[in-house]
């Protein structure tokens, strides 16, 4: 049944919980998931520890082999290529998907959004989850489950003296989702970059600040 049910769906996070009796030396199934991480600790790491709590729980049916953003697929369209089928499951964050709908604000967090814990409460003691996983298939026909939630990050680090909204305009800013939208209102020239190339942009100029 289980296989029948993978064929069926393309899932971006999904979380099996199944008896757990005798260690097994193979798998059933062998997933393939994209990431939009670059590779080393924090995000990456949490997409290869989802991996192997699935490969656990699972009593070794199913191994995730978890890939470093942009070798399968573009790491800024994760979510394209979990609903084309090119792999079996995707670890990203719902933002990169703000130019598809804007609703994902909600779900990515942003400007005037919820805290960490706030938000914590509300995915898993008022029906976020619930909410998330019935978007996230009739949107962009895809199974999600939240799996991670970021702390409060800084602003900006930047080149450049950023220290009221006026010092905005002009600034190659690189950031995405909601972010990109209201920094370019700002005054801000915006720039989308995957997580790999953040930081090597910033050292040759390319970007004046990163967020």
């Amino acid at each position: 049944m289980l296989r029948e049910k993978v064929k069926r769906i393309f899932v971006s996070i999904i979380f099996i919980s199944l008896v757990v009796t005798s260690p097994r030396s193979w798998a059933d199934e062998v997933w393939n998931m994209a990431t939009a991480w670059s590779g080393g600790p924090f995000l990456e790491e949490d997409a290869k520890g989802f991996a192997k709590l699935v490969h656990t729980l699972t009593n070794g049916r199913i191994q995730i082999n978890v890939f470093p953003g942009g070798t399968l697929g573009s790491a800024l369209k994760v979510s394209d290529t979990v609903r084309s089928g090119v792999v079996q499951s995707g670890h990203s964050w719902m933002g990169y998907d703000w130019g598809i709908d804007k609703t994902t604000l909600v779900f990515g967090g942003g400007p005037g959004n919820l805290i960490p814990e706030e938000f914590l409460m509300w995915l898993f003691e008022a029906g976020g989850a619930e909410l998330w996983f019935e978007y996230r298939k009739e949107v962009f026909g895809i199974a999600s489950i939240p799996c991670q939630i970021s702390p409060t990050e800084i602003f900006l680090h930047s080149t450049k003296r950023v220290q009221s909204v006026e010092d905005m305009r002009g600034l190659k800013l690189r950031t995405s989702g909601a972010w990109a939208e209201i920094a370019g209102r700002l005054g801000a020239s915006t720039v989308i970059l995957p997580g790999a190339e953040v930081y090597p942009a910033l050292e040759r100029g390319v970007v004046d600040a990163i967020e």
